[in-house]
């Protein structure tokens, strides 16, 4: 048996249908449901509702409303004693692709931290070694535009060797 209307939202014009050429549009509300790949099926029937007028169409899309994730393999629970070179990854698990990964450093790794403005990430940044805890922030963006989450680490650096003095008398 045929559904004369089985989706509500449609929206097929008359006058649009009169001809041999007709328009048909629904709306669709895409928040909240997961990143996955989608088939919208399209059936439109005659006056008659007759299978012999049918015509039939399918169009493929996928949903995307989650931001990449951005990563860094520095291991930031230990102290370095050299230059640190900083590779980030971007990850935008089932969705569009990855479009754009930023980062931002400290200024003034002594004090409070005070970003500087971020910049765009190249594939490598080298951070040449200066003594303090420097933080650092940094996130990607994807093809949509989404972003994702602000990533805020510490990253400690200490060039300087110890030195001991004996100031002791000898006797």
């Amino acid at each position: 048996e045929l559904v004369k209307n089985p989706t509500p939202d449609a929206n097929c014009s008359s006058a649009g249908f009169a001809g041999v050429v007709g328009n048909c549009f629904f709306d669709y509300n895409v928040s909240g449901i997961g990143d996955l790949n989608f088939t919208v099926d399209v059936n439109v029937w005659d006056k008659a509702y007759t299978w012999k007028h049918n015509q039939s169409a399918s169009l493929a899309y996928r949903i995307d409303n989650t931001g990449p994730s951005t990563g860094w393999d520095v291991n930031h629970q230990t102290w370095h004693n050299s230059d640190v070179n900083i590779h980030f990854s971007c990850d935008d698990n089932s969705g569009i692709g990855c479009h754009i990964t930023r980062y931002r450093i400290d200024l003034d790794p002594d004090n409070s931290s005070s970003m500087s403005v971020w910049q765009e990430y190249d594939l490598n940044y080298l951070f040449l070694a200066q003594d303090g805890n420097w933080a650092l922030e940094f996130d990607s963006n994807d093809l949509l535009g989404l972003s994702g989450d602000i990533n805020k680490q510490y990253l400690l650096v200490d060039t300087n060797a110890p030195i001991t003095i004996d100031d002791h008398n000898t006797g």
